[in-house]
């Protein structure tokens, strides 16, 4: 009925249902008013619908200043945290922080896992009303203070990608190459798991760090370049992976590093190919053979080879 009201496809397509669900978890007030505003042609997923934000407004006005506050806090934090991080978050100690969550959750703003004592937002929608209740200097400090306190050494699992995300929206340029340097071993960390998709999304972020925090370091660059074009060759992304060494190659004869220069030759092409020549391989590795030393080497002998075998069809 509603779907008809409003003007969406019937049946909805499997994407939009998925959607509407993700954001509204099946909340029937949230999904006629996505809806309303998906049927007028708005992107309703984007941000929280007015009249929704509305409602949730007037419901977190009645909970008191204290318990706001602490909830402002945990959006910072995502959808699920635990009280010891959400303390080191919002600067209150443990006590003050444990005497306030049930309170949230008996007003069914918060619920609790107890299976893994996480705690998390009833709706998600709730948290994002919170986080955009946020002054912008305090949400940034807060988002410093949950870094901190997720670098920490007791900490029993080491979340990089976390902390990366959370230093990047602190935004100082102290706070981007902290995001920088978690980026990289969240990439790392991913890789040894084989979750080349995060894997990708991590050397790319982290490429982006990189121009913002200090775009002549051009060596660095290039390694970053290097491994994501290696991580979407594995990936089967290959004209992606192609173009990216592409980039790294002319990063390397701009700097005259004919190491990565032939490692990007390397990375274009594949390494045990079923014959086949590509013109664009053949000019990167007589690029990258030119550029080495003419004494004997290791690296040298790999170029020529791969030179050879790109020759061989051509």
């Amino acid at each position: 009925q509603l779907i008809r009201e409003f003007g969406v496809s019937v049946p909805p397509e499997p994407e939009l249902a998925r959607a509407l669900h993700a954001r509204t978890q099946g909340n029937p007030f949230f999904v006629r008013e996505v809806l309303r505003l998906h049927g007028a042609g708005q992107n309703a997923f984007a941000s929280v619908p007015d009249s929704v934000a509305q409602v949730i407004e007037r419901r977190l006005s009645r909970i008191g200043a204290s318990p706001l506050a602490l909830l402002r806090s945990a959006a910072v934090l995502g959808s699920e945290f635990t009280a010891d991080l959400l303390s080191a978050a919002s600067g209150q100690p443990i006590e003050a922080v444990q005497a306030l969550l049930p309170g949230l959750l008996s007003s069914r703003l918060l619920a609790l896992d107890r299976s893994v004592d996480n705690y998390r937002f009833a709706h998600a929608l709730v948290r994002e009303v919170c986080y955009a209740q946020l002054p912008d200097a305090q949400r940034r400090e807060l988002h410093r203070n949950a870094a901190n306190a997720l670098e920490q050494p007791e900490r029993d699992a080491a979340r990089p990608a976390e902390v990366a995300f959370h230093y990047q929206r602190a935004g100082t340029l102290e706070d981007l190459r902290r995001a920088l340097t978690s980026s990289v071993l969240a990439a790392d960390a991913a890789r040894r798991v084989g979750a080349l998709e995060d894997t990708i999304n991590h050397l790319e972020r982290a490429l982006e760090l990189t121009a913002r925090v200090d775009s002549a370091d051009e060596h660095r660059r290039c390694e970053l370049l290097l491994e994501l074009g290696s991580a979407q060759m594995a990936r089967g992304l290959v004209v992606a992976a192609q173009k990216t060494h592409v980039r790294a190659a002319q990063l390397a004869q701009a700097r005259g590093d004919s190491v990565l220069l032939a490692r990007a030759a390397f990375g274009f092409g594949v390494e045990f190919g079923a014959g086949g020549s590509n013109e664009q391989e053949v000019e990167l590795l007589e690029a990258a053979l030119a550029a080495l030393p003419e004494a004997d080497g290791a690296l040298r002998a790999r170029v020529m080879s791969r030179l050879s075998r790109a020759l061989l069809f051509g």
